[in-house]
């Protein structure tokens, strides 16, 4: 790659009919210059996508956690949708059982008091 200082130091040799020297080295000088700009903010650019794709790197292990987090939020959430359902299951049989143990025991009132009141 030819650089500034390649185009600086660049000697033409001299013909009869050739160009003017102060005229060269005037366009010399505008290229070098410009080159030197565009090396400058090539550089520049360069550091700047580095600086971004090492950015979006450490946004992807991010994303990352994130969806395994909510993965095992899920798994947590089955697991206390199974619970509470076992929990509601349980208290409903508790509930059940104690109906039957009040029906069993109105039953047995009732027959006491027969010669009393009618009973069903």
């Amino acid at each position: 790659m030819i650089t500034p200082l390649d185009i600086q130091n660049r000697e033409f040799a001299k013909g009869v009919r050739g160009y003017k020297e102060e005229d060269v080295d005037s366009f010399l000088d505008l290229v070098t210059t410009d080159m030197e700009i565009m090396l400058s903010e090539n550089a520049a650019l360069k550091e700047a996508v580095r600086r971004l794709e090492a950015e979006l790197e450490k946004y992807r292990s991010s994303e990352t956690a994130v969806v395994e987090t909510l993965e095992a939020a899920k798994g947590l959430m089955r697991d206390i949708a199974i619970s509470s359902e076992k929990a509601c299951r349980g208290a409903f049989e508790k509930c059940g059982i104690g109906c039957r143990a009040y029906y069993q025991r109105g039953k047995g009132i009732c027959k006491s008091l027969k010669g009393r009141k009618r009973c069903a």
